[in-house]
């Protein structure tokens, strides 16, 4: 595939997802937790940030990466993104098996009321995305709301991508503000784009 623009991109891969079988799902899920499991990661991690699979969009199962993270380090404090009212800006709250999760406007899980955690406090984050390039650039659903919190983040969070499907080989309408990952996980390996990251 030649290099595309990021409108393109985002059709294309809403539509390959959508193409899946619930089966099919499932299996990719499994091997994508595979991968994860063999992925080397950073030091003294407190804090990690995931995210709530939208199953309308056949997001990858993050959860099930989340649970695998947590029974290999159980003094992990997770926290789930909220988005503002009205706002590109979102915040990151602490959650707890007790935590209670309202339904947004854009259709996602959220976390009702929680302490709310400093972006500069986040070690690692799980970051939602359609498509992602050969240098670690990503294609979000269009609105820049992780663009907009990782500029928030610590220039070394730990930056990691999901998908079912590989890398394009490049997203030709990247500009400054985009900030690429450091790995992504397919289910035939993981595509590491700055290795000092996971040392």
């Amino acid at each position: 595939m030649a290099s595309t623009d990021k409108a393109t991109l985002r059709t294309l891969f809403k539509h390959k997802r959508s193409m899946l079988s619930t089966e099919a799902q499932q299996e990719l899920d499994n091997r994508l937790l595979q991968q994860f499991r063999s992925l080397p990661l950073p030091g003294n991690v407190q804090y990690i940030m995931g995210f709530m699979p939208m199953q309308k969009f056949r997001e990858p199962n993050v959860l099930l990466l989340i649970q695998d993270i947590r029974k290999r380090c159980p003094e992990l404090q997770l926290a789930f993104p909220r988005v503002r009212k009205d706002s590109i800006e979102m915040d990151a709250l602490l959650v707890t098996a007790d935590t209670s999760y309202i339904l947004s406007s854009w259709g996602i899980q959220e976390p009702e009321a929680d302490p709310v955690l400093e972006p500069s406090a986040i070690d690692m984050i799980f970051i939602p995305l359609l498509a992602f390039d050969d240098k670690g650039y990503r294609v979000g659903y269009g609105k820049g709301v992780y663009d907009t919190f990782l500029q928030r983040c610590r220039p070394d969070v730990f930056k990691i991508g999901i998908s079912y499907f590989g890398p394009v080989p490049e997203i030709s309408d990247t500009y400054p503000g985009d900030i690429p990952l450091d790995v992504c996980i397919t289910p035939d390996k993981i595509h590491t784009f700055n290795p000092s990251t996971a040392s």
